[in-house]
């Protein structure tokens, strides 16, 4: 029997700041504001009834899809029968959905559009959000999985001075490089949000249409894996679409 599922909607800032301040002291402080400039501003606090409802269905969906995908793994941790929402307004974190610690960051515009247009869309961001969550909680395991069936390899968290910090995939002790050619390239999101690869020999930019299309293998999983669901499992969605 599934365990009792949980939607909380976090609206208090205290909840949110130990995960954030940890991850935002990482930052270089002259860059710090264009991820976030006041979480009490930026952190929706009354949210609709409309957006709770509705949400629900979803999640409530993407669970269930989650557990019948990753069968008894995903029922082995108890932070995943628990969904946590924080809904955002503009300009926070660049407006993209993301996760720190157990919570799901939702972009406020972003909920609103897809509710109206593209259910799917969303069930599968939050699918793709709640991964994230799933691999925080269970690093040992991931890692030993992407260490031993892939061309992705540990290695030492590097910077650049154009470099955008992914917070799904900030792990300075689990920063990974993907082998080619029997060459380690590191890649990380540059400043206007495209992959960048570096030759860890030569630290020059290299480019190769065989590198992942994602910088990180949390965040390659995280794509596949959701999309893979959606795909595999169509008729969840008939009659509530």
């Amino acid at each position: 029997m599934n365990k009792t599922l949980n939607i909380n909607y976090i609206t208090d800032t205290n909840k949110v700041k130990p995960d954030f301040d940890k991850f935002i002291k990482n930052i270089p402080f002259e860059k710090q504001s264009k991820y976030y400039k006041d979480l009490n501003k930026q952190i929706v606090k009354d949210i609709p009834n409309f957006i709770i409802k509705n949400n629900s269905d979803i999640i409530l969906k993407a669970n269930n899809l989650l557990n019948k995908y990753l069968n008894n793994t995903l029922k082995e941790n108890n932070e995943l029968n628990t969904w946590n929402i924080c809904l955002t307004q503009d300009n926070f974190m660049f407006d993209f959905p993301f996760t720190l610690g157990s919570i799901i960051f939702m972009p406020l515009n972003y909920n609103n559009y897809m509710l109206k247009n593209d259910k799917q869309e969303l069930l599968i961001t939050f699918i793709h959000e709640q991964i994230h969550i799933y691999q925080r909680y269970n690093l040992s395991n991931w890692n030993n999985t992407i260490q031993n069936h892939t061309n992705w390899k540990l290695c030492s968290f590097k910077t650049f001075n154009d470099m955008i910090l992914n917070p799904d995939t900030f792990y300075k002790n689990y920063s990974y490089c993907y082998t080619l050619d029997n060459k380690q390239y590191y890649g990380y999101i540059g400043n206007n949000f495209d992959i960048i690869w570096i030759d860890i020999n030569t630290n020059n930019k290299y480019t190769n249409e065989k590198l992942p299309k994602q910088e990180h293998p949390f965040e390659d999983y995280a794509y596949s894996l959701s999309i893979d669901i959606s795909k595999k499992l169509k008729n969840i969605f008939s009659g509530w679409l």
